[in-house]
């Protein structure tokens, strides 16, 4: 199955057993994700800058909420799933509020 329109295929991974030591972590290519930006409070999706927002390095530090949903390629919201996302730049921090909810949803905040 190719991806759908907004979804991209990403890899879950199990282990062959629970000796973390001496197993194999398997990639399995089984699900998809998709985010979104949610509108903020004024219906646009531009970052928010706090009041108490700070300068690092001379640039502004804000945040960015960003919704991300999980299914597998069947279609099913994956409940419980721990998402790892990762930055190209190399001062960003992404923080993932909890697994994915019944709907396969979590929030991740930049």
């Amino acid at each position: 199955m190719a991806d759908n329109a907004g979804w991209v295929t990403v890899h879950d991974t199990a282990r062959t057993n629970t000796k973390s030591d001496s197993c194999v972590v398997v990639q399995i290519e089984a699900n998809l994700l998709s985010w979104d930006i949610p509108d903020n409070k004024y219906g646009d999706k531009l970052s928010m800058i706090p009041s108490v927002s700070r300068v690092q390095q001379g640039k502004i530090l804000y945040h960015m909420l960003v919704k991300a949903s999980v299914k597998s390629r069947s279609g099913i919201p994956l409940a419980g799933r721990n998402l790892t996302i990762k930055s190209s730049r190399p001062h960003d921090m992404v923080k993932i509020t909890n697994p994915t909810d019944s709907n396969g949803c979590t929030t991740l905040i930049f």
